[in-house]
């Protein structure tokens, strides 16, 4: 099983002054309060969601955009798991936010907040689920279009999802990839569950099954409704 989760609240997005004066850096905002719950939130019902399917022992694998809004977010997903594989988050690039001109005035991956501040909470992290070789296809340009964008997305979960099937034993494991608005519609398109371009709320949930057939049924689709209990 694969979990797609987006990020929570971005503080530069806030209403709130005080949220907005968190953030060091305008393209690698950290999450608001309320996106903090939220991705508690998020972890608690991808616990329980594993409890209803008699799936409770898996242990997951936790791969998370690099971005600090998303960090966060794979961080506190995790708290809600007594373990997590090799108690690490990887840090994948390719699952990285789309790089629009109009957002971004370079390539901005070295410069995130991840690489230059420690953030632990007890995990390690580790850059890159895929190894090199797996990586070449999938380079990061500046400028992208979203045809470029969209490729990418396309071809690392393809990866990511080929690695975990080969590597991993799926009766144990399960995946759980924090990513973007953008790419979580790059998932949904490719898996012919989105059928127009839509919104992709904060710590929307999408589940994907692998069948025998290499292909996926859609158990969740970019769905919130487990943040509508008050936070």
């Amino acid at each position: 099983m694969f979990f797609v989760v987006r990020h929570g609240e971005r503080a530069d997005f806030s209403y709130d002054s005080k949220e907005k004066s968190r953030v060091f850096k305008d393209y690698d905002p950290p999450l608001t309060a309320v996106g903090l719950k939220q991705s508690l939130k998020t972890g608690d019902f991808i616990k329980n969601s594993l409890n209803k399917i008699n799936s409770v022992n898996k242990t997951p694998i936790i791969i998370t955009s690099p971005f600090l809004r998303c960090v966060e977010t794979a961080i506190n997903i995790a708290k809600n798991f007594d373990f997590i594989y090799e108690n690490s988050i990887f840090l994948e690039n390719s699952i990285g936010e789309y790089l629009h001109r109009t957002w971004f005035t370079y390539n901005v991956y070295d410069d995130l907040m991840i690489k230059k501040q420690q953030i632990n909470d007890g995990y390690k992290f580790i850059d890159g689920f895929l190894d090199k070789k797996e990586m070449e296809a999938l380079s990061l340009q500046y400028p992208e279009d979203f045809v470029v964008f969209f490729k990418r997305i396309q071809n690392a979960m393809e990866q990511i999802s080929k690695k975990f099937f080969m590597e991993f034993d799926e009766k144990k494991y399960f995946l759980v990839i924090v990513t973007h608005g953008y790419a979580v519609q790059v998932v949904l398109k490719n898996y012919s569950a989105l059928q127009k371009i839509q919104d992709i709320e904060y710590c929307s949930i999408t589940l994907l099954k692998y069948r025998a057939d290499g292909n996926y049924d859609t158990l969740i689709s970019a769905s919130d409704a487990h943040l509508f209990a008050k936070l």
